[in-house]
């Protein structure tokens, strides 16, 4: 269980309240009431790297600000705590789906000038992800996804040599799977 003090002082209130609630594969998650009774998502990641939370805290802030879907807000945030406003879970009737659909279409309209994230890095689970401002779709993803990853397998030694040499023809021929329409 997290240290309530720790938890206390990143909400900046005291805590009547903490029950474990399901999670992913490595985070834990929990339902938070606070003394004033607001209901906080408290999310844990045990030996993380300490800019993973506060990445996925710029990733929603980013996803809320594109508007479309309901995205909780970002309460705080720290190298060891993400917290966000509570959301009850409703029913996914039809009216649930085309909603969302609808959303989802609204958030991939936000484009921005180039590839990248204007606010730093992410991961991809424990994993660092770089995003640079990249113009080029094919560059980015060749060098700042694929490449990336395949030079990191590369320095821990987990690639066999038929594998980099497969990775290398792919990254050589995704110009000609990836490209955006002509503007």
């Amino acid at each position: 269980m997290p240290d309530h003090a720790a938890i206390s002082a990143l909400l900046g209130t005291s805590i009547d309240h903490l029950e474990r609630v399901p999670a992913g594969d490595t985070a834990q998650a929990f339902r938070v009431v606070t003394a004033g009774g607001q209901q906080v998502f408290l999310k844990r990641v045990p030996g993380a790297h300490p800019d993973l939370l506060p990445a996925e805290a710029a990733g929603l802030r980013a996803l809320g600000a594109a508007g479309g879907c309901v995205v909780p807000k970002v309460l705080a945030v720290d190298s060891a705590h993400l917290a966000l406003a509570w959301h009850d879970r409703g029913p996914a009737t039809a009216s649930y789906w085309r909603a969302l659909g609808r959303g989802l279409a609204q958030q991939h309209r936000q484009t921005r000038h180039a590839c990248g994230f204007d606010a730093g890095d992410t991961f991809i689970g424990p994993t660092r992800q770089p995003n640079p401002d990249e113009p080029d779709l094919v560059v980015f993803f060749r060098d700042h996804r694929l490449g990336y990853l395949q030079r990191l397998l590369r320095r821990r030694g987990t690639l066999t040599t038929a594998q980099d040499r497969a990775l290398d023809r792919l990254r050589d021929g995704l110009h000609r799977w990836l490209h955006l329409p002509d503007e």
